[in-house]
């Protein structure tokens, strides 16, 4: 991130599998003096962008952080100034729902120059919620008790479903 302008710096992760997001969360390395300076912003392979953070915390440093829909308020204090597991400004749930694969992009708008940084590095946790397995449907056709009534002794027949005798005796 340049000093010498007002700039802006872009960084993908390129994600292969493909599954439906349930929720994620960013996690972001960034040092630079005026944090206030920064907006930062996510976008998904779809396009749909959801704002981490926009021009917070004053004259403060650096970020060190997770930003996700369980996190908590950003409260500004401290070297790095943002910390901790905060609530982004935009819900990440927003992207609930959408696939995971493709190009993924962080963008880091600086609105100021004089002073700069560096993005040290940032990462997704994608999370998808996995099927419960399935348990197959047992069905029972031409169930026949017989003799009724009995003196004890019995006979069961039936056909399940792929229609394969069975007699219980």
């Amino acid at each position: 991130i340049t000093s010498n302008s007002e700039s802006t710096i872009e960084s993908f992760i390129d994600i292969s599998e493909r599954f439906p997001i349930e929720n994620l969360s960013v996690t972001l390395d960034i040092s630079h003096t005026w944090v206030n300076d920064l907006a930062v912003k996510l976008f998904s392979p779809a396009g749909t962008e959801v704002k981490l953070f926009t021009y917070q915390c004053g004259d403060y440093d650096n970020v060190s952080a997770t930003f996700s829909d369980q996190g908590t308020t950003l409260y500004c204090i401290g070297d790095p100034v943002i910390t901790g597991n905060i609530l982004p400004e935009t819900a990440l749930s927003n992207l609930s729902g959408e696939f995971s694969d493709g190009l993924w992009r962080l963008e880091i708008y600086d609105q100021y120059a004089g002073d700069g940084g560096t993005l040290n590095s940032w990462s997704l946790n994608l999370c998808t919620i996995q099927p419960a397995l399935g348990i197959a449907k047992n069905e029972m056709l031409d169930f026949v008790l017989f003799p009724n009534p009995n003196n004890g002794g019995f006979t069961v027949q039936f056909k399940d479903g792929d229609l394969s005798d069975y007699q219980l005796s």
